[in-house]
């Protein structure tokens, strides 16, 4: 392996550990900046979905229940005025008295009602007869031993003028139908019977589906067994469901719901490892529960999107600030290695680089046997030229000199800055002959060239030059040596010459 080589090897290795000392800190700090950056976007997130919860469960579900409360109210004042109306009404009052003789009059009338107001039904019961009129003609004939016709004497024994609620309707099917049940009394206060309208289900219901895929909430009717209502199934049909007493989950709090009064109160559940709010309030008019709950994922879900885009956010951000970091650390590293190793005013490597080379040069010499050599040369009489020109020229002669001598090695050499005014070439696979004849070269050069210091000052300046080569068993510094003593020896014999630093068994 060339000394070459061993140098190039020797250089990789240095970076090399320099680099993986960067990455290391780098890996330090991107887990100090991911951590901390995560962290700050995991707590914010369990403090935004804290509070989301709590404003949920709060504030948002028993809004909704207002709500949607409120709107189903709204829906029942104009039913409860027709009915009002139908109530008062004389032609009712007039047939009643009359003794209920013409069927066709209370058909045609409670007929044109239902289609006017678009109900499922319209119906007439008379106190007097107990038959029940709709608007097909006479259904049936109430008696206080049917259980289907307890609503009747209730209305009839109320203080109120009417009454809001759900039942099953027997003319159609028993299919679950919002009453507006209203008291009828003549000018005297005496009681003549109830009369009222069925209206279907599809209003509440189409509200309901409103609301639910407006809030993203489900809301349905419980009654007070716990049984889905308000539904428009048929009796037949919700005798089939379950009771929220039975139901995964919600089962934990249906008693809570279910004992609740008309204050809203709002609970949580867990059902298939999902947090269900919820928020309920009984309804008196239609005799059930308004259940409006959502589930927290859904809730968090935008949430959940914001802390995946926050942590992708910061983990970009944290990657380009480090890659700024370690930029500006490793431009500033080279300017720090430059600095160390190259002189500022020559512009040739110094002792720092020297010895690094020098010892891969050694290592090869002893591994391979592959002979290097050394020039040391130094300026002649550079004290007499600062003293007489100044420093600043003196710096100019250090300069010239510089640049001549580089000029003249070989691309496989290299010089340096060895001291004050020497300098050291290092010859690689070069036996000393060779490196005599390039020291020779050199010295030649510099006495030829002219240094201009001003426009009227002009210097010539010469070296003293000392060459040795590498010798087995012979340490770096003993070669630096001596060869450093054959350019005192040059100096000794006259200056401007080259002295061979002889090894005791190297024969000339």
């Amino acid at each position: 392996m060339s000394g070459s080589t061993g140098l190039a090897n020797a250089r990789l290795e240095t970076k090399l550990n320099l680099k993986k000392n960067r990455v290391a800190l780098l890996c330090w700090l991107t887990l100090i900046l991911l951590l901390g950056s995560f962290a700050t976007s995991i707590a914010i997130h369990n403090v935004a979905s804290n509070s989301l919860r709590k404003s949920i469960v709060e504030r948002e579900l028993p809004i909704t229940s207002d709500s949607l409360y409120s709107e189903i109210q709204h829906d029942l004042v104009l039913p409860v005025f027709i009915c009002g109306q139908m109530a008062s009404n004389t032609l009712l009052h007039d047939w009643a008295l009359a003794g209920e003789e013409e069927l066709d009059a209370i058909t045609r009338y409670l007929d044109e009602v239902k289609s006017k107001q678009n109900s499922l039904t319209s119906f007439f019961v008379s106190d007097a007869t107990k038959n029940y009129y709709s608007a097909d003609g006479l259904f049936k004939t109430v008696s206080p031993t049917d259980e289907a016709d307890q609503w009747y004497y209730r209305v009839k024994d109320l203080q109120q003028p009417y009454e809001i609620n759900v039942d099953y309707d027997a003319t159609h099917n028993n299919m679950m139908t919002v009453f507006v049940n209203y008291r009828i009394v003549d000018t005297e206060g005496n009681f003549l019977g109830v009369t009222g309208i069925g209206l279907s289900l599809d209003s509440v219901t189409e509200l309901v589906q409103h609301y639910q895929k407006r809030y993203k909430r489900r809301i349905y009717f419980v009654d007070s067994e716990g049984y889905e209502t308000l539904n428009g199934l048929s009796k037949d049909q919700n005798a089939n469901s379950i009771s929220i007493h039975n139901q995964i989950g919600i089962k934990e709090i249906a008693k809570r719901i279910l004992a609740g009064g008309k204050e809203s109160l709002s609970s949580v559940y867990e059902r298939n490892g999902t947090s269900m709010q919820v928020n309920s309030r009984y309804i008196e008019k239609l005799r059930a529960f308004l259940v409006v709950e959502q589930s927290a994922d859904e809730a968090l879900a935008p949430l959940n999107r914001f802390l995946r885009v926050s942590l992708i956010l910061s983990a970009i951000s944290s990657l380009l600030v480090l890659g700024i970091i370690l930029l500006t650390a490793d431009r500033h590293h080279k300017q720090v290695e430059k600095i160390a190793s190259i002189d500022v005013l020559t512009g040739l490597e110094n002792r720092l680089r020297l010895t690094a080379r020098l010892k891969s040069l050694a290592d090869s010499h002893r591994t391979n046997g592959e002979d290097f050599s050394i020039i040391i040369f130094d300026i002649d009489h550079f004290k007499g030229i600062n003293d007489k020109h100044g420093h600043l020229a003196g710096d100019h002669v250090l300069k010239r000199i510089a640049q001549c001598a580089r000029q003249q090695i070989r691309t496989s050499d290299s010089i340096y800055r060895w001291g004050g005014e020497e300098f050291l070439v290092l010859l690689e696979r070069c036996q000393v002959f060779d490196a005599l004849k390039l020291a020779e070269k050199i010295r030649r050069s510099i006495e030829t060239l002219e240094i201009q210091i001003t426009n009227d000052v002009r210097l010539l300046a010469t070296v003293s030059l000392g060459v040795g080569q590498s010798e087995l068993g012979e340490t770096t510094d003993e070669l630096l040596e001596r060869v450093d003593s054959a350019v005192y020896v040059a100096k000794q014999n006259g200056r401007n010459q080259t002295e061979i630093s002889k090894a005791p068994d190297l024969a000339i």
